[in-house]
């Protein structure tokens, strides 16, 4: 069946010095093409349809840190009412093989596709129409795997910097990126607006604790069960031990215990993360649904306010995004790892690139390469947020990237020390206090300086 060579783009190099490293690629890139081509034909179509000669090719297959995408191309003959060749891609995990692949894995993987196939089903957020996927090993390429349609589209980062990615030296990156032309500004502005509406789309997904939302196996009618716990098992580069998470019932719940396993052993840097825990929004807000029918008991009455949670995508960032030329989102990909979680740091959050300045060790040298125009496009993001989602989640947006920035510590994505520095450098009072002396003089006890952070803390925290 394979017509051509396909692209292979491989670039993944084993870390032998992880013990939690599971990924094994190698393994994975042993699957024959002609192998993976028959397998996706027989799961779309029945053998016994001769009417239409198809054929599938394996067009490309590259890997991010965590997979093997394989993309493929089915061609009708003759094709029915002029339809074009289907473009489809085959996500296996680089894990996915007999000696590495856990229940944890299968159960992680499977309610990924089913959220996606939620918010596809539900709302009008562009993402991929699963076809099909498979938790087990049981099947034709003795392997897990989740088979989605390819959405058009470029990737977002050319059309932020207003050119192909690949193609702009390095060296110059930085030159243009805070002071854009203005046919790309008006790119950038569409494209934040067109961002901010696909995922204010997911507004009407609430839940009723922290988790994974977890579905029935039917393939035919998914049916949503409850929120069960989240098992994490990589950072953003590198794989680790499985941790299991939740679920939570509360904000508080959830952020203190994140806090309580990272087992911070700087006293001073623990008071001031302590500090950050105790304001909103991290104790949490009790406010109606924007589902009326949830806010109501069985016999019609309301009920009183309580939390509920809504999604939260993983890595919103440029090479997540697929746009026209124009700027308009056509496609959010990689849905791996979302989960409902409190609102201020869920889907109206800013986009990683977008909060960069935020992420301790991110340099000019990180998409978009900004420097000063960070803040000029949040408020963009931020108006547009509000405009299609209204104040009640929007007012979370604005301060997200330090929300964020407490979640990347917590999750151990960044140092807790480096995150509780960027809080002292935020406060005019201590900006030029050396962090390292403060927390020392916190952890022997300083309860003005103490009494001082609570109330500049909650200031720069709280919702705007």
């Amino acid at each position: 069946m394979t017509q051509n060579t396909p692209v292979l783009s491989y670039t993944y190099l084993p870390n032998t010095y992880n013990p939690y490293d599971r990924r094994d690629f190698a393994t994975i890139r042993t699957i024959p093409t002609g192998v993976l081509e028959t397998f996706v034909l027989t799961l779309l179509y029945s053998p016994a349809d001769t009417r239409i000669q198809r054929t599938c090719r394996v067009t490309q297959r590259k890997e991010g840190s965590f997979h093997h995408a394989v993309f493929l191309t089915i061609t009708e003959r003759p094709s029915p009412s002029g339809h074009p060749d289907q473009d489809l891609i085959l996500k296996i995990p680089a894990h996915g093989t007999r000696d590495k692949w856990c229940a944890q894995d299968a159960y992680m993987m499977a309610n990924e596709a089913n959220i996606m196939r939620l918010i596809r089903h539900t709302t009008s957020c562009p993402v991929p129409q699963v076809l099909a996927f498979d938790w087990t090993l049981n099947n034709g390429i003795r392997a897990p795997y989740i088979l989605m349609t390819k959405l058009n589209g470029i990737p977002a980062v050319d059309v932020w910097l207003g050119q192909p990615y690949k193609r702009i030296p390095k060296p110059t990156l930085h030159l243009h990126a805070d002071n854009a032309a203005p046919g790309l500004e008006k790119k950038r502005v569409t494209f934040l607006r067109s961002l901010a509406r696909a995922m204010s789309q997911l507004a009407p997904l609430e839940f009723d604790q922290i988790g994974i939302p977890v579905f029935s196996d039917g393939a035919q009618k998914m049916e949503f069960l409850s929120v069960g716990e989240a098992w994490r098992w990589h950072s953003r580069r590198d794989m680790q031990d499985l941790i299991a998470s939740g679920p939570f019932d509360s904000s508080a719940e959830f952020f203190c215990t994140a806090l309580a396993e990272i087992c911070e052993s700087d006293r001073g840097v623990r008071k001031v993360m302590d500090i950050v825990l105790e304001c909103a929004p991290f104790t949490g807000t009790r406010e109606p649904s924007l589902c009326a029918n949830k806010e109501k008991e069985g016999d019609g009455k309301p009920t009183a306010p309580r939390e509920w949670f809504v999604l939260r995508h993983n890595d919103l960032d440029l090479q997540n995004v697929l746009v026209d030329e124009h700027g308009n989102v056509t496609g959010i990909i990689d849905w791996d790892g979302c989960m409902a979680v409190p609102r201020c740091i869920s889907y109206t959050s800013l986009p990683t690139f977008l909060r960069r300045d935020w992420l301790p060790g991110s340099t000019m040298g990180h998409v978009p390469h900004m420097t000063w125009a960070f803040e000029h496009y949040r408020q963009i993001y931020v108006a547009a947020m509000k405009e299609f989602c209204g104040p009640a989640d929007a007012k979370f947006t604005l301060k997200s990237h330090i929300y964020q920035a407490v979640l990347a510590a917590l999750d151990g994505d960044v140092d807790c020390r480096d995150v509780a520095k960027l809080f002292i450098q935020e406060i005019p009072e201590f900006r030029r206090v050396d962090g390292e002396a403060l927390f020392r003089r916190l952890g022997v006890g300083w309860p003005d300086a103490e009494g001082l952070l609570k109330v500049k803390i909650a200031e720069l925290l709280r919702p705007g």
